[in-house]
């Protein structure tokens, strides 16, 4: 079963689209064995922050969990610099247990 990872960013009004890009460009997931799909969005409809969320499908929670394990993971956190246009950050993640697709 799918295993979904869901972050979504408040950022400072202006500088979300910079951000989802970097974000994208330089995911540490691109080619980690399990990944299903990474997603990059934004919504810029609230006048006071850019909204980015950033969806991860793993082929499963095994498969999930191997990488919050990784060292890759651990060295990302290690390395990683405060973002001053961050307001607030939040994370969930669940199995997926239904999808429609539509042709």
């Amino acid at each position: 079963m799918e295993y979904v990872d869901i972050k979504s960013f408040e950022i400072v009004k202006g500088t979300g689209a910079a951000f989802g890009k970097n974000f994208y460009d330089h995911t540490i997931v691109r080619g980690f064995p399990g990944l299903a799909a990474f997603e990059v969005g934004m919504n810029s409809s609230n006048p006071d922050y850019d909204l980015v969320v950033v969806t991860i499908t793993w082929v499963d929670k095994e498969a999930y969990l191997n990488f919050k394990k990784s060292d890759v993971h651990a060295a990302s956190h290690k390395q990683r610099t405060p973002n001053p246009n961050m307001i607030r950050h939040h994370s969930m993640n669940f199995e997926k247990v239904h999808t429609l697709i539509v042709d």
